[in-house]
């Protein structure tokens, strides 16, 4: 059960405690998330700075330092149980166990954030409606990790989209590629899922390049030919052209409007980008790391809960 007058609200404190005791199952359209990456970065500092509030909680929801310490270990060691209170396939217990085992050997603060982020997907999976989705923002260190939880909390028939989100920014001296894009992982709850196509304008270079005709309804198209086809007509959409799966998207720069001064703040267009597509005005968005807000900003200006 909920407490009275629950959303439209901000919670301060441990989102996983938040979501058992605030939020009741199958009540939210859309999740989106933009965990910490197990970049073994303080963000505490920066929070005290800007707040001037250096209240005791905040150690640890700012701290992206990942250690197996007692509860984690204890997590890890219930893991098996929890999986099968969920109702995960034993075959994918067997297979979680001796994950977190050779992990624990060869890679245990990676354990320590798979084992935290667990728990709380299979809590986020419970508080969507069979109607919604989870959006899951990460980066290429840890995102084929989290990927094979996400499979087995939602199921691999859920899982929607890979999206790349693309962006510029000024090159760093490396002796790598520049990594210039991070990754979004679409799951839905269910079968049947909230999803409104999003559309691009077309590129200059598609408009002049085809010779455009008008059908007797006046919708625009263009022959297409080819020596082993036979012609056909590619007709305009008109709302523009359907949206892939890459982004490219700025980021928010350094002297933007938009610029809190928040480490990893992302930019409100993506956000309401992502709103848009898989909710509905009145629908119920959560964030369960709430970052700079900006997921809250972005769902209020859309007319979101």
């Amino acid at each position: 059960m909920t407490m009275p007058g629950w959303k439209n609200k901000l919670y301060f404190g441990d989102n996983l405690d938040i979501l058992r005791e605030h939020v009741a199952s199958e009540s939210v359209d859309l999740i989106y998330l933009d965990p910490p990456f197990n970049s073994q970065r303080s963000y505490n500092l920066i929070y005290k700075r800007v707040t001037g509030l250096p209240v005791p909680e905040q150690e640890e929801a700012f701290c992206d330092a990942w250690e197996m310490d007692a509860e984690k270990e204890d997590m890890a060691r219930r893991m098996p149980i929890v999986l099968r209170d969920y109702g995960v396939d034993e075959e994918l217990v067997l297979f979680w166990k001796a994950w977190i085992d050779a992990l624990r050997h060869t890679q245990p603060r990676l354990l320590a954030y798979l084992v935290y982020m667990s728990y709380r997907l299979f809590e986020m999976r419970r508080v969507l409606k069979p109607t919604g989705s989870l959006y899951l923002h990460c980066d290429p260190h840890v995102s084929h990790y989290i990927k094979v939880i996400m499979d087995g909390v939602f199921g691999h028939q859920h899982f929607k989209n890979e999206i790349i989100w693309r962006y510029h920014r000024w090159t760093a001296k490396s002796r790598d590629f520049q990594r210039m894009h991070e990754i979004i992982l679409r799951y839905s709850r269910g079968d049947k899922h909230t999803f409104n196509q999003q559309y691009e304008d077309y590129q200059e270079t598609t408009l002049k390049y085809h010779k455009w005709e008008k059908d007797e309804q006046g919708r625009q198209y263009y022959v297409k030919r080819g020596k082993s086809i036979t012609p056909y007509r590619v007709y305009m959409e008109n709302q523009g052209v359907k949206l892939s799966d890459v982004w490219e998207l700025p980021q928010v720069g350094p002297i933007a409007k938009e610029r809190l001064g928040y480490p990893t703040q992302k930019p409100i267009i993506l956000l309401r980008r992502i709103i848009n597509a898989s909710s509905n005005p009145g629908d119920i968005v959560l964030d369960c790391f709430c970052g700079s807000g900006g997921t809250l900003v972005a769902a209020q200006e859309l007319g979101r809960q």
